[in-house]
């Protein structure tokens, strides 16, 4: 690839690596992670279930540890990444002319056309400190269920239809009802219902959801009553409000750390700009500024509900910020997706994808490769710039 094509990964390194903390592995931050959202977090609920939205197969978790776990991605998710202690593991390569090692990070100087390159000393990263991966709903098995649970469901949204057209999914609704499950059981070991809620209060809440509301439901007309029921405002104004009535109901099961998602610029999603893309385009704006719509009712559910309900904390991280810094260049689709999608723009069972993937932002057409995830994590715990999470970032919220 020449340099142009290259800029992406620069900026996208530059900007997860700069401002990682260095510090030693020590204590986990927070006693307990508990993840609700879609394909973005996903770690293996849609496995059983009948639908198209099912990746328990390679390549899918070809970089994963146990190999396809049902992560859309070939490794880790970014929440994978924010739970358990990582050093920033990249494979050597050639960047520019540039080599780059795994004990090397790359710092810009901006030179003309080109840029200066200087190395610089990387040593641990310790994001939330976890000790395993928090384990799917449907496979909680022998897992310490204390430590926390994944709900995510591959194309679930906040509204109950979204991704249906799919298959089945567990819609935010339903994560809820299954958190209730998990509380139930949490309640029982701990042997009483207040001993539950203290440690309830200690953990952290992560919420991603909201894109398949876009993608699988308000722009797929042909499946969908909802772009002809609400204009673009009305519709976020209908999702934000849903969305925090179920925030309320995590809050009195014993939430009390909120780290709320935002969407990112959906409409610079391969998939979206190959079926809704105009010759050219880099991406699809009328879908991108519908998820910024939604972004700042979101925004704005975090600023009202850290004022009513005083004993919680809810933060907003800002996707769109590092969506706009690592997937809006101009890249042939060759460069962009890792590996061979089909009509459903997932990857084909079997088929081998590329084999530098740390080259590549997103792994099929609509999620991201692991390389991307990390820069996703680093930011959303570390914010790099202050329009990235708000009040504050992960980092502070868990020391609250």
């Amino acid at each position: 690839m020449d340099c142009e094509t290259k800029l992406w990964l620069v900026v996208l390194f530059f900007f997860s690596a700069t401002y990682m903390q260095h510090c030693v592995v020590g204590e986990p931050q927070v006693p307990c992670l508990f993840i609700f959202g879609d394909s973005l977090s996903d770690s293996g609920n849609n496995n059983k279930l009948r639908t198209d939205a099912r990746v328990n197969y390679l390549p899918y978790g070809i970089d994963f540890p146990s190999g396809p776990t049902g992560r859309f991605t070939n490794g880790r998710t970014a929440v994978d990444i924010i739970s358990n202690n990582s050093i920033l593991r990249i494979s050597l390569f050639r960047i520019m002319g540039c080599n780059w090692s795994c004990t090397e990070i790359l710092r810009l100087e901006p030179r003309g056309p080109r840029f200066k390159f200087h190395q610089k000393s990387l040593g641990y990263a310790q994001l939330l400190g976890l000790d395993d991966f928090i384990p799917p709903f449907a496979n909680t098995g022998a897992s310490d269920i204390l430590k926390g649970v994944n709900y995510a469901s591959g194309a679930a949204g906040i509204r109950k239809e979204t991704g249906t057209h799919l298959g089945e999914d567990i819609c935010l609704g339903l994560q809820l009802q299954n958190h209730k499950v998990i509380v139930s059981q949490i309640t029982e070991k701990l042997g009483s219902a207040d001993q539950a809620q203290q440690h309830l209060n200690k953990c952290l809440y992560y919420v991603n959801i909201g894109n398949n509301d876009y993608l699988n439901n308000y722009f797929l007309p042909e499946h969908y009553q909802s772009s002809r029921t609400y204009s673009p405002d009305q519709y976020a104004a209908a999702l934000a409000q849903e969305y925090s009535m179920h925030l309320k109901d995590l809050h009195a099961l014993g939430a009390r750390k909120f780290a709320l998602i935002g969407l990112g610029l959906i409409g610079c999603v391969p998939h979206e700009i190959s079926i809704h893309g105009k010759n050219g385009s880099i991406c699809v704006e009328e879908e991108s500024n519908a998820a910024l719509l939604f972004n700042d009712k979101l925004k704005a559910v975090v600023d009202r509900y850290n004022e009513e309900l005083f004993d919680a904390k809810f933060i907003f991280i800002n996707s769109a910020v590092v969506s706009h810094q690592t997937l809006q260049l101009p890249l042939p689709k060759d460069v962009i997706i890792c590996c061979k999608v089909g009509s459903n723009g997932q990857c084909i069972p079997n088929e081998e994808p590329c084999r530098n993937r740390n080259l590549y932002p997103f792994f099929d057409e609509f999620h991201p490769t692991e390389i991307v995830n990390q820069a996703i994590a680093r930011s959303a715990y570390n914010a790099p710039i202050p329009t990235y999470a708000h009040p504050m970032d992960i980092s502070h919220l868990v020391k609250l």
